[in-house]
């Protein structure tokens, strides 16, 4: 139509990236998608204007907010579901949080960063997903006790 096109939408990037990218650009037309991951935190735009001569090998964080607060919530004591539930209240989680607590939508962010910031053609197939369901509050609390990805100075069990 000639016009400039937004999505929110993580699907079209996953699924039809280089193909949108393409026809906004034969069409003299912006494609623009800031907000499918990180809330709109300009990490796709970050990337494409502000380093242009940076090649980002690998990236690694939490990536989803509902999973974040039940973590948190599960760190400070409460229980798997209490924590849902305080993260439904908070307005953080959909009334079913099942994609975030399963891992689907990390797992679709991660094809997402991969396509775009990599120029990796990373398929929903091929990411290793795990959700969080079935922790314990004890599991969450000696995660950062654990394995190479240390990266505290407090000592484990510290606040």
């Amino acid at each position: 139509m000639g016009a400039h096109a937004a999505s929110a939408n993580k699907g079209p990037i996953v699924h039809a990236y280089h193909e949108l990218r393409a026809l906004a650009e034969a069409k003299g037309q912006s494609f623009f998608f800031e907000s499918t991951v990180m809330d709109g935190t300009p990490i796709f735009s970050l990337f494409g204007r502000t380093l242009p001569c940076v090649e980002l090998r690998s990236f690694r964080g939490l990536l989803n907010s509902t999973s974040n607060v039940v973590l948190t919530e599960m760190e400070n004591g409460l229980d798997f579901d209490a924590a849902v539930r305080r993260a439904q209240e908070i307005g953080v989680a959909e009334t079913d949080p099942s994609d975030d607590l399963d891992g689907w939508d990390p797992a679709v962010k991660i094809c997402a960063l991969a396509i775009v910031l990599m120029d990796v053609p990373l398929k929903l197939a091929d990411v290793e997903r795990t959700g969080i369901r079935g922790l314990t509050p004890e599991a969450v609390r000696a995660a950062p006790c654990r394995g190479p990805a240390l990266q505290t100075h407090l000592p484990c069990g510290a606040p």
